[in-house]
């Protein structure tokens, strides 16, 4: 086994992320003290104002999932669900259990990104990349929603700093903590296993590491992540491959490849959005300064390994934009390490101004996540809002028509229905004649024993232009509207229409 370089100039060893917090708080450094002080901060923050929001159709969805658990599902894998098991199982099927794991994530991803600033580069930087990447829209939402994105981004942090750890020593058993790492990443999110190309990528840089990540010790590390991937192949080999044929679908690759460069600006506009154009510019312009002829600086290590974390997501994403653009938050686990990059090109050249704006953007998050216990006119998450308003009017609607169960219009309105209904009666969708959702993989309304073919059902859709989907009107051929309802804001502001119906066979 080829020992990796010890105490390198450019990677220098660090104590360990997780046994750094049991230290003495007078053997951390300053910047460390600082960066538990404000994680510490917002995770407590975040634990209060994340009961305020409403799960939104996706979190609901997934609660859903976590209530029939498997190996795998249609369009993820298995590790949200079973989070969301977890959690519940904690804290109950309320909001604070289906979120409070996804708070805490984003806390340990921010103590990640420190120690990977620090060990790369200084404490200083660690500190302010962790500040940057807290302020920016894309990580900010995704603090306390519990979406794949809190365990994907965890598990791409935690993998890289694990991979450094590797190749500081001297023995095989290091290697299978960054295996594990993108593997259970992976059972989150699918492109964590594009880490791996980032790994290759760095070894392929980086000369003196090639002999340990090219021998022995990633050998070992591939294998682990690889192992981690049997539940999602057993599973789809099980039901034929189905979420090949939706990642497909999402990304328009099934009606061909065509060039699209409006896809593409609609995509980059996005980023820049999400992660505020100063930013994403500085960011952009951190890692193209890498490429220029004649690039040279004493970190060049450090810059090629948080390269390789960004590069491999990020152009695989611009790629697949160039035929549509993918959605916003897909290439989220690429830019911690741009961040810390363009956070270390903007400290050495301009301190006070990088403090200045990374400070001002912190401060501005702070008071948008204050501002979400406030009852303001125009709240910026009034979308999130009024889903248990609707559930409790959808309890008065099922005793009512006297329905046994629920069936609503699409995966994330069953989602929302299921979970803020009183009692949380069974929910389904209407039969399909093809597999669009993980509804198609569980017993519905016509296999289901406990719906009595002279129980009604209540249909709730907010979709009130389009007719009955045709297998509903085939299985209920007695369909009558029971009531309406709109879903506004505690102010009152209009967000969206449903209708109910009652269906009899």
């Amino acid at each position: 086994m080829a020992s990796g370089v010890q105490n390198t100039k450019n990677i220098r060893p660090v104590g360990g992320g997780a046994v750094e917090f049991l230290l003495p708080m007078s053997r951390l450094s300053p910047e460390a003290k600082i960066a538990l002080a404000i994680l510490g901060l917002l995770t407590v923050v975040r634990l209060g104002f994340c009961t305020t929001i409403d799960l939104v159709p996706d979190e609901a969805y997934y609660w859903l999932w976590s209530k029939h658990l498997a190996a795998s599902y249609f369009s993820k894998g298995p590790l949200i669900g079973w989070t969301i098991a977890l959690g519940t199982h904690a804290l109950g099927d309320t909001v604070l259990g289906v979120r409070w794991i996804a708070v805490l994530l984003a806390a340990a991803s921010g103590w990640q990104i420190f120690l990977l600033g620090r060990r790369l580069y200084s404490p200083r930087v660690g500190l302010w990349a962790m500040i940057a990447t807290a302020s920016v829209p894309l990580f900010a939402l995704g603090s306390f929603l519990m979406t794949i994105d809190p365990l994907s981004v965890f598990f791409w942090l935690s993998a890289g700093n694990l991979f450094l750890n590797a190749l500081e020593k001297d023995r095989l058993r290091p290697w299978i903590w960054p295996g594990l790492a993108v593997g259970l990443g992976f059972l989150a999110k699918y492109i964590n296993l594009i880490e791996l190309l980032g790994f290759v990528g760095y070894g392929l840089a980086v000369p003196r590491h090639r002999k340990a990540i090219f021998g022995r010790g990633g050998l070992v590390l591939l294998l682990v992540a690889l192992a981690c991937t049997l539940p999602v192949l057993v599973w789809n080999q099980q039901h034929g491959w189905i979420t090949a044929e939706h990642l497909q679908h999402r990304g328009a690759l099934d009606r061909g490849f065509h060039l699209h460069p409006a896809e593409l600006a609609k995509f980059l506009t996005g980023q820049c959005l999400l992660l505020l154009p100063p930013f994403f510019l500085a960011l952009c312009w951190s890692v193209g300064r890498v490429f220029r002829p004649g690039y040279r600086d004493e970190k060049k290590e450090a810059a090629a390994f948080l390269l390789a974390l960004f590069l491999p997501t990020f152009l695989l994403y611009v790629a697949v934009s160039l035929n549509k653009a993918a959605q916003s938050n897909w290439a989220v686990t690429a830019y911690p390490s741009g961040l810390i990059l363009a956070t270390a090109w903007a400290l050495n050249r301009r301190p006070s101004w990088t403090k200045g704006t990374i400070g001002t953007a912190f401060v501005l998050l702070l008071l948008a996540e204050a501002s979400l216990f406030l009852p303001l006119k125009n709240d910026p998450a009034h979308r999130l809002r009024g889903w248990q308003n609707l559930g409790a009017w959808v309890g008065e609607m099922e005793q009512k028509s006297g329905a046994g169960y629920l069936v609503g219009s699409n995966y994330g309105l069953a989602g929302e229905i299921a979970f803020y209904t009183p009692g949380h009666p069974r929910t389904y969708m209407p039969r399909a004649d093809f597999n669009e959702n993980q509804f198609s993989f569980w017993p519905g309304y016509l296999e289901a024993e406990a719906e009595k073919a002279e129980t009604p059902a209540l249909y709730i859709t907010d979709d009130l232009d389009a007719p009955l989907p045709a297998n509903l009107r085939a299985d209920f051929p007695k369909r009558t509207i029971v009531g309406e309802f709109n879903r506004t804001t505690k102010q009152g502001r209009f967000i969206d229409h449903y209708r109910a119906w009652k269906l009899e066979r």
